[in-house]
């Protein structure tokens, strides 16, 4: 039952000899970023008309042309409204199940997921991309996977580990407060991008309330800084006690986890 269940991968090859067939002008360009291991969508990469791209297929589900038409409306509202983000080439569709959002690649783009949370400025950057959170959602826009990765820097910035514009990118959920389902909301936003770090090694420490501290300062103190623009303060505290939960929540099982590996190991000695 749970193999039948389980999603099926294409591979990224596979992607690749598709959009090629359709786009004779683009060159794959295999391992160029993360992005390309690090998508649920097999995010790939390569050379067209003289500039690299990056490709994310829309395979899966129900209409796979439309969803990647939002996806590069999104992009647009997004840069219109001010925000640093992805610029969209075009949305190529094949006439039966296969579409291909097509975005211009930066190299020097990091992903904030990549960024040790022990390095020089990682704070920084972290609440860097909380306030561009805060500022989406004062603009009248939920995310809805505003995980840590779906935000990055330039990678000067990253490595001297100095301030600059953060970028907020992957748009698949994405779309006005008023448009969007009922369980995405600003709360859940929130919720998404504390909850991405406690995966990580947040605060570079296993100190729970060391960690927790670092998270209201560096998460949801600038997040509702900026949210407080256009939202009131009643549903930003709701907002910062739920992320606060659900961080405090994923951080003890990640510490538990730990724990039992730690147990498996010494056992296995």
């Amino acid at each position: 039952m749970t193999n039948r269940l389980r999603k099926k991968v294409v591979p990224e090859s596979t992607h690749n000899e598709r959009y090629a067939a359709l786009n004779p002008q683009f060159t794959p360009l295999p391992g160029l970023a993360l992005g390309a291991t690090d998508s649920a969508h097999g995010v790939f990469f390569g050379r067209e008309n003289g500039r690299d791209v990056a490709v994310k297929p829309y395979v899966n589900g129900d209409d796979p042309h439309g969803k990647a038409e939002h996806e590069r409306r999104m992009y647009d509202i997004t840069a219109g409204l001010g925000f640093l983000t992805l610029k969209p080439v075009k949305v190529i569709f094949d006439g039966t199940r296969h579409a291909y959002l097509v975005t211009e690649h930066d190299p020097n783009l990091v992903s904030l997921l990549s960024v040790s949370p022990g390095s020089q400025g990682y704070f920084g950057l972290i609440r860097g991309a909380a306030a561009t959170l805060g500022r989406f959602h004062s603009a009248g826009m939920i995310h809805g996977d505003a995980q840590v990765k779906n935000f990055g820097a330039n990678r000067g910035q990253v490595e001297e580990g100095l301030p600059g514009q953060t970028m907020i990118f992957d748009f698949e959920r994405t779309g006005p407060t008023e448009s969007v389902s009922d369980h995405r909301t600003h709360s859940y936003d929130l919720g998404k991008l504390s909850e991405s770090l406690a995966f990580t090694n947040f605060g570079n420490t296993y100190n729970l309330d060391l960690a927790s501290a670092a998270l209201e300062h560096h998460v949801l103190d600038p997040w509702g800084e900026q949210a407080r623009v256009t939202i009131p303060q009643k549903e930003i505290d709701r907002a910062k006690a739920e992320a606060y939960t659900r961080f405090i929540d994923r951080f003890t099982a990640r510490l538990r986890e730990g724990r039992h590996t730690s147990r498996r190991h010494n056992r296995a000695a």
